[in-house]
């Protein structure tokens, strides 16, 4: 489609759209080449594919340690007992969330053991890196487990910009740039969602709905690891949210970074590798450099 013929909500959208996949594909690339694709499960796992606290206490603990040696690199300072903390609590829960799989209690997925699929370094660092994900999953699990912890507003925190939202902004654009488009929508929103459920059947169906959801929650509670800490750690997140130090995705993502290289699991680790890599993104970036050159020349 031309440009010019674009409404201003899709030309938007396709720049927000360009930046979001360039921006994910950096992130993969970044991944493969420091490790972090690779399953976390050896290093909190024990033989027999258990949950190991000692395990996961050490990984929080050897992943606070290197983020404050990371933000002493930055030269902004070391943490404050306080700032400790808030981002052990973060890393714990970080690791713990994307073990856990669930769904509708017909599902099979509801009675998988904790971390009985991969997961991998990053799943844990986007957690890290985006404190409103990070907020939205864990007030998720608190529901289920039936944990007396606020809920967090995840308002009050920073996060990324990603598909989901950015084409519903769109389509909110679109319907805010014609306000008699809006007004039906809304209308025949409500309306249908009135008429979709006979009133005779409402009652079974809100009962149906609360079975499902304690059937969910009781399967839930009984595959979700270390209960006790992650309500600790998500009490700690809630009080003290609001005060995350600035930079700390950056911080983390170095943290998990020099972890992987000092255990040796970065193809980073060698030099050779190292090398090789680094020949072969210097080659991709002059390679897009020259394109971009040669387009700006046809326009001129």
């Amino acid at each position: 489609m031309d440009d010019k013929k674009m409404s201003p909500a899709e030309k938007r959208y396709r720049e927000r759209f360009r930046m979001i996949e360039m921006n994910q594909e950096i992130r993969l690339l970044s991944g493969a080449m420091f490790g972090r694709n690779q399953d976390i499960r050896p290093m909190i796992l024990t033989e027999k594919g258990k949950v190991s606290k000692p395990k996961i206490k050490k990984l929080t603990a050897q992943l606070m340690s290197l983020a404050e040696e990371s933000r002493i690199n930055l030269r902004v300072g070391g943490f404050t007992e306080e700032e400790k903390a808030l981002l052990e609590a973060m890393i714990l829960m970080a690791i713990l969330l994307p073990g856990v799989s669930y769904g509708f209690p017909s599902e099979e997925s509801n009675k998988k053991p904790a971390f009985s699929d991969p997961v991998s370094y990053d799943a844990v660092l986007d957690l890290l890196r985006d404190p409103s994900e990070l907020a939205m999953d864990a007030n998720l699990a608190a529901e289920h487990l039936n944990l007396p912890v606020p809920k967090l507003q995840t308002e009050i925190l920073p996060g990324k910009d990603n598909l989901t939202i950015a084409e519903q902004d769109k389509d909110m654009d679109e319907y805010y740039e014609d306000e008699e488009l809006y007004d039906r929508w809304a209308e025949e929103y409500v309306r249908a969602g009135l008429e979709a459920i006979p009133e005779e059947h409402l009652d079974s169906i809100a009962q149906q709905l609360g079975d499902e959801m304690l059937a969910l929650e009781e399967g839930y509670e009984k595959i979700f690891p270390m209960k006790q800490e992650f309500a600790e750690a998500l009490s700690c997140f809630c009080e003290m949210a609001d005060r995350i130090p600035a930079n700390t995705g950056t911080v983390f993502e170095m943290a998990v970074n020099l972890y992987l290289m000092r255990h040796d699991m970065s193809p980073l680790s060698d030099r050779d590798t190292f090398w090789r890599v680094h020949a072969e993104c210097e080659t991709a970036r002059r390679r897009v450099n020259r394109k971009a050159w040669e387009r700006r020349g046809q326009r001129a």
